[in-house]
């Protein structure tokens, strides 16, 4: 039986929501939000919409308000956790009808949802008991209420996962370093450029680097700071080596796409279309004025749906000047005086990062698609849709 917490935030809430129905004698349903993972469930929003029915003994949502007010919460990434309802003083847990409601929650739509109940006592802290069904059973869960709102556990299943990660450019050096210290089984690091010297103001390796290999510099700092097995391999990804890229993402759990590169991403994004595997991508717009991150999962939509609603971004790891300036918007000169630009471009990188944590703790998420706005910090969250004439889109969906 999973443990449910709920955030010392959420529970002041909901002692003043309960004691201000305790004042007026009668019950009063909540809905309560967050999130849940295979090892617990943490409530962090509590919602109680409209004008509920309440009586000394029986309470009832406002249906109608519940469906409006719960959307910025499910838009935000919450997810609905059960209902919650004070009982009157003493009644502590849930009664035969409240037994029968989570029993007619299909499990299906709303796999593990809790009836939780609140209980006043003359003596003694309020009491609050969680019920949900499994396998056809009801069970009891533990409670605990948290300081920090935050779930320290990953599920175990975490120490099995493996990383297919090309490209070990300025934005991958950090993306990489946040991966390593997640606990996963394996990282391989893709890439067949070398460092040059305009690369130490946007990386986190040293002059000791210059003229090596970033795939194998990057690997040896990361392997020093990480349990994780790190390997490096010089690859590079074009047309004519799609088995080899092809083998790379069948033998990984997910890719994460740190090339920057759209040709190249759009090879990535069918390689792991092919093989039916979830990829999170990320690019940095024209003077690190923002970036985005995409999320691409199996029968979803790929880069190629995504490509042409955004900016132009080519590779920070090309060779030529042409197109270091068709990404960053600066000339040679001031690429190498600009300052801050390694802090934009991670930007894009921390949240890369964070998609793929959340990914790892809940195995799917509400949206697809990160936008980041540098110039007014703003990180805006929507869902892409498959393109209906897609190439790449309708084999994966017919497989």
């Amino acid at each position: 039986m999973g443990l449910v917490e709920i955030a010392h935030v959420a529970y002041e809430e909901i002692l003043d929501i309960g004691l201000a129905a305790r004042a007026r004698g009668v019950e009063t349903p909540l809905y309560v939000f967050g999130l849940r993972t295979p090892a617990s469930t943490l409530v962090r929003k509590v919602l109680r919409p409209g004008t509920p029915i309440e009586h000394t003994a029986m309470t009832q949502p406002d249906y109608r308000a519940t469906a409006q007010e719960m959307r910025p919460l499910l838009a935000a990434g919450y997810q609905l956790l059960g209902e919650m309802h004070k009982h009157p003083d003493e009644y502590v847990g849930p009664s035969p009808g409240d037994l029968r409601m989570v029993q007619s929650i299909p499990s299906d739509r709303f796999p593990g949802y809790l009836c939780m109940v609140l209980t006043f006592r003359a003596s003694g802290p309020p009491v609050i008991t969680a019920h949900s069904v499994e396998n056809g059973e009801i069970v009891e869960h533990e409670v605990r209420v948290i300081a920090n709102g935050y779930p320290v556990l990953l599920p175990s299943s975490v120490s099995d996962v493996t990383i297919f990660a090309p490209g070990a450019g300025s934005g991958a050096s950090l993306t990489d370093l946040q991966l390593a210290k997640l606990g996963v089984s394996a990282i391989t690091i893709a890439d067949h450029d070398q460092f040059e010297e305009r690369n130490l103001s946007r990386h986190i390796v040293d002059k000791r680097a210059l003229g090596k290999s970033k795939a194998r510099y990057l690997t040896r700092f990361l392997t020093q700071r990480s349990a994780t097995r790190i390997t490096a391999v010089d690859f590079e990804i074009t047309p004519s080596r799609t088995d080899k890229l092809d083998r790379f993402v069948l033998e990984h759990t997910l890719t994460v796409n740190n090339t920057g590169h759209p040709p190249t991403s759009i090879l990535i994004s069918q390689a792991c279309a092919r093989a039916r595997k979830v990829c999170v991508h990320a690019g940095a717009y024209a003077r690190g004025a923002g970036g985005f991150v995409f999320l691409q999962t199996p029968g979803g939509p790929c880069y190629e749906c995504l490509y042409d609603l955004q900016r132009q971004q080519t590779s920070d790891d090309a060779a030529t000047l042409d197109a270091l300036t068709q990404q960053y918007g600066y000339s040679e000169s001031e690429l190498r005086a600009v300052q801050g630009l390694w802090v934009d471009v991670n930007v894009v990188s921390s949240v890369q990062a964070k998609v793929v944590l959340e990914l790892l703790k809940h195995g799917r998420l509400p949206n697809n698609l990160w936008v980041i706005d540098n110039d007014r910090l703003t990180l805006t969250a929507r869902r892409v849709q498959r393109h209906a004439d897609c190439t790449t889109c309708q084999p994966t969906e017919a497989a």
